[in-house]
Order: structure tokens, then sequence, then C-alpha cells
């Protein structure tokens, strides 16, 4: 008997838990028995909750990795979907696999990949399921910018000083003030604006009295309090749509630092493209204006900027 290995995905936690990979692999299995390939437990390979349009996946990436090793000698998917939903990303694991000695067998696909039939039948296939896979993500997509532009959406993450009320709840969807963190957010604006006190110091007299912390973190730092000095929704409006997620920058270089991208970059948009967005106002707009012209007082004279003073931009912020 051949020995074979199984790959099977999901590509959300809501696919997960209706079984859909429990029947991928059963129907793979089925078919293993049928045609005489033996499947090890250790060369189960199964990504549960990935997208297939990502090719950087922890279990592809093993399996890729052991496809040289000579512990398998085919590899049966499903379908080609399961595989990749990008049409390029599927021509380069069967290339890879291919070069190792490794076979790839697609259950429900007749046509053998062997043969140039077969090869025409998984270009089609590839194709056909990175339109489908664009198709539903721009509907998505359209249907999700309908419902943020009528007010009915707003971005879950959100900043310190309001909380996100999930949509499955009474007039969910939006953010609503977390009343005592809108009180410390008015407090830092107060310290900076009427004070005059650095963020610095800011930061070290909140670190002095821990009783609200910031969120995901069990102290304050310069940074955090800086974020919430230059947060606009405080004002009663933020944007939505700023930024582009693009997929297919995982795996390369990192502009800064060593190695490769693992997760997809984050574009700025133009601000024709942004959706404004009005939420729960914490800060009257004197205030926080107030506050970003002494952010950008203190930036000119910042010692970076200013190569005739020597000014320490943390003492003067």
């Amino acid at each position: 008997m051949s020995k074979a290995a199984l790959y099977a995905r999901v590509s959300t936690p809501h696919q997960e838990e209706e079984q859909t990979i429990e029947s991928q692999v059963a129907a793979v299995e089925s078919y293993a028995r049928s045609h005489g390939y033996t499947i090890e437990a250790e060369h189960y390979f199964l990504d549960a909750g990935v997208s297939g349009t990502q090719l950087d996946r922890p279990k592809l990436n093993r399996l890729r990795d052991l496809a040289a090793s000579g512990l398998f000698e085919s590899v049966l998917c499903l379908e080609p979907d399961r595989l990749s939903r990008q049409y390029a990303h599927l021509w380069v694991i069967q290339d890879e696999l291919r070069r190792c000695g490794v076979g790839l067998v697609f259950v429900n696909q007749l046509a053998d990949t062997k043969h140039p039939l077969g090869q025409i039948m998984l270009g089609m296939q590839g194709l056909f399921a990175e339109y489908e896979h664009n198709q539903i993500t721009q509907r998505l997509r359209r249907g999700l910018l309908h419902r943020v532009r009528e007010g009915k959406l707003v971005s879950p993450v959100a900043p310190y000083g309001y909380r996100y009320l999930p949509v499955s709840e009474v007039g969910g969807g939006c953010w609503t003030v977390h009343e005592q963190e809108a009180e410390i957010v008015r407090q830092i604006f107060a310290l900076y604006t009427q004070k005059e006190q650095t963020i610095t110091q800011i930061t070290h007299a909140l670190n002095q009295n821990l009783a609200q912390t910031p969120a995901r973190g069990k102290h304050w730092n310069f940074s955090t309090v800086q974020l919430i000095l230059k947060q606009p929704a405080y004002t009663g409006v933020t944007h939505y749509n700023r930024s582009r997620r693009v997929a297919e920058s995982v795996g390369n270089l990192k502009q800064s630092g060593r190695g490769r991208r693992t997760s997809a970059q984050r574009l700025p948009r133009s601000s024709e493209e942004w959706i404004e967005v009005h939420v729960p106002r914490v800060l009257p707009d004197t205030l926080w204006q107030e506050a970003q012209e002494r952010m950008q007082t203190n930036q000119r004279f910042a010692q970076r900027n200013n190569q005739k003073n020597c000014y320490c931009e943390k003492a003067l912020c």
C-alpha cells in the first residue's frame, strides 16, 4: 500500500464548529481505503480557522517541510480550494511537492493531475475558487461599508474610554462610554493642557494610583498616554476604512527587523475613502485641540527636529 499524508482546512471558527473539517477527513479516509493508501496518525495536517488565501499556514508549512523526507508518497486533499484559494499558490505547492517526488491527489477531482487534462482541470478549479473567494469578499465588504455609512456599525476595536457593544445585543454594533475610563481620559487631558505636565509626569502619576489600569496592560507607559492624547474619537467622530489589508505581503521580507512577514500588512487608504462615524463624545473640541497644539509645539522643539537647541523630546512632552 502507498503511504500518504492528509491535508484538510476550514476558514472560520463557525465552520470548525459545524465539523466540516471532520467531514473532509472522513471523505479523504474513505477514498484512501478504497484506493490503497495508508495514512499514519502523524501525517494528518489540519488547519482550522485559516484562510485559503494565505500560503503561510502552520500545518501546511509542516507538510511542505516533511515532503522531502520520504515519509509519504502522496498528499490527499478533498478538493483544490481546500489546499488553496489562490491559483498561483496551488501551482507553487504542486510544483514543490513534485520536486520532492510526492504526488498530489484531490478526492473530488476525477482527472489525474499528472496528465495534461488533469493540469487543465486543476487550473480551472483554482481560478474558479479564487474568483468565488474574491466575489464573496467583495459582497461582504460592500455590505459592511453600507452598514457603517448608515451608522449601524463601527469597528469592534474600541479605544480606551469606550466599550464595544456587540451586534448580538439590542442596539449593538456601536461604542458606549466606559465612565470610569472616560474620567481618566479627562484627567489626562486636563493635566496635559491646564497643569502643563509632561507625558512622563502624567504616566508617573497614573502609575502611583493603579485603581484603573490601561487596557491590555498592568501599568501605564509613555506611548499609551501619548496615544490617548492623539485619539480624535474623544471629540465624537472617528473614521472607518482608513487602511487596507494586503494579504500578498505574507512571506515577504520585513521592511524593519529580521525575517519574513507572518501576517498581512496594513497600508493606509487616502482620506477620500474614509467613512466618518459618530460616536459618544468624551471631551470638548477645544480641550482636544489644545492638546494637539501643545504636542505639535513640543514636536517642533524636539531634539531630532531642532539641531540648534538641545531639548529632550520626552521632557518637553
